[in-house]
């Protein structure tokens, strides 16, 4: 370390090295060496000690970050990149040179600026061309590398899911920057195989490579027309607002819940749940499926409707957030004057719902479930009978909740709707009774201006 601060990077190569023959599984001795290379400007020395260090001690940020930046200067040395900047900074010049003209006081100083600012403009396009020119000859590797580069716009070594979303945009001018991000946050999900919801290079060239059999078009067009939208075609203002405003954190929380969702939509006990809770063998599975087989967590039915109330309500939410999706994929969605039904990825989301709200594991949650639903006792239909009122009212008040949605008037939020379950539950008892229900019913229907949605035989039944 100390030879580092001195700049004497020869010798504290050799001290690294000795130091990792004493103790090879000494990360600091990898990242000594590899920075020592780094400024010794000997870039695949450097990359090999960063990558030998990191075979030998896993996972560590030091040498992570140091085998990024590695490549990094590797790719800014080569006349590519040499290009590159010379153009970009020349382009930055000129618009300096441009607001210095509007500036002048004289007329022989606009004059004066503005053919600087040409002369720079000049400079800036002959930089691009060389910088073209230079891309057509530069290998696939080369390529990927500097697409990767381009993409990580933080320069941190890893595309993030608000990076890839920028990316997509430019090259989909058409979409919006939420379809963008949806589109991102479940690539991320998909290839990140190290779960820390990011693309390292190896995940970003995969990505790549399965992103071009979609498009069925070549690596060279793919990268080539990539590599000038985002270097050189410039964004209008308010989309850099949108990507400004973007909370990165809040992404990568998301990529985080796709992968997690990925990850238990594949396990087969899932499926095993699915086919407990779909009786009739539909593939599809309603309000009431999902109540009964909730049913055994609790052993209440009007918890079980409350909680598959919330939790369907909540994926309908998501489901109109998600709007700005394609026409044809919301063509997908239920009619709004048809029985709500959820299918095998909406289940696997319900039960994330469920484990987070019980503070549980899958495994644990699972496996009350098939015990309880798998059970022969004989007190089970009686148990459901006697609560049938609670399912029939709590399937009543969804479908008219789902109907207000559709007409357009305001989606109710999961944070909302536990507010209108507090306030129906007038005695604080944490529970909703018969006449709790019914009051609260009727008050919803009145304040949004309809008749009440339940016919006079359920009323009738219920009440």
């Amino acid at each position: 370390a100390t030879y580092m601060k001195v700049g004497e990077y020869k010798k504290a190569v050799q001290d690294a090295d000795a130091c990792i023959r004493m103790k090879a599984n000494y990360h600091k001795g990898y990242s000594r060496k590899g920075a020592g290379h780094l400024a010794l400007q000997q870039y695949d020395e450097a990359i090999q000690a960063y990558t030998l260090g990191l075979e030998r001690c896993g996972k560590v940020a030091a040498l992570e970050s140091g085998l990024a930046a590695a490549h990094r200067a590797k790719l800014d040395a080569t006349p590519q990149s040499q290009a590159l900047q010379t153009s970009q900074a020349a382009f930055r010049a000129s618009q300096n040179q441009h607001a210095s003209a509007q500036r002048s006081p004289t007329i022989s100083g606009f004059i004066a600026t503005t053919r600087r600012e040409l002369k720079l403009q000049i400079a800036a396009l002959e930089a691009q061309l060389d910088f073209i020119d230079s891309l057509l000859h530069m290998t696939d590797e080369a390529k990927m590398k500097l697409l990767f580069n381009v993409v990580d716009n933080d320069r941190d070594g890893k595309v993030c899911a608000k990076e890839l979303a920028f990316a997509l945009r430019r090259r989909n001018a058409e979409w919006s920057l939420d379809a963008a991000l949806d589109k991102a946050i479940v690539s991320v999900a998909i290839f990140d195989t190290d779960g820390d919801a990011r693309l390292n290079m190896q995940e970003f060239e995969e990505y790549v490579r399965v992103l071009l059999t979609e498009l069925n078009i070549s690596f060279d067009e793919f990268a080539e027309f990539m590599v000038l939208q985002l270097l050189f075609s410039k964004p209008s203002e308010q989309l850099v607002k949108e990507e400004n405003q973007l909370d990165r954190e809040d992404i990568d929380r998301q990529v985080k819940t796709h992968a997690e969702m990925l990850t238990l939509l594949g396990d087969e006990r899932l499926f095993e749940l699915f086919n407990l809770f779909d009786k009739n063998s539909k593939g599809q599975l309603t309000f009431k499926d999902v109540a009964v087989g909730l049913y055994p967590l609790t052993q209440d039915m009007e918890q079980s409707a409350k909680t598959t109330m919330e939790l369907l309500l909540m994926i309908d939410n998501d489901e109109v957030d998600a709007s700005s999706r394609t026409s044809e994929e919301s063509k997908t969605h239920d009619p709004p004057n048809s029985p709500r039904t959820i299918n095998y990825e909406q289940f696997g989301r319900l039960m994330m719902g469920i484990v987070a709200t019980r503070n549980s594991s899958f495994d644990q949650v699972a496996d009350e479930l098939v015990l309880a639903l798998t059970s022969k006792e004989k007190d089970k239909k009686n148990s459901k009978e006697t609560s049938v009122a609670n399912l029939m009212i709590a399937d009543e008040m969804y479908q008219s909740f789902k109907k207000t949605v559709a007409e357009g008037r305001d989606v109710v939020t999961h944070s909302r709707l536990q507010k209108l379950f507090d306030l129906w539950d007038t005695n604080d008892d944490g529970k909703i009774g018969y006449d709790e229900l019914k009051q609260g019913f009727a008050s919803f229907e009145k304040s949004v201006g309809r008749k009440s949605g339940l016919s006079p035989e359920m009323e009738g039944q219920v009440f």
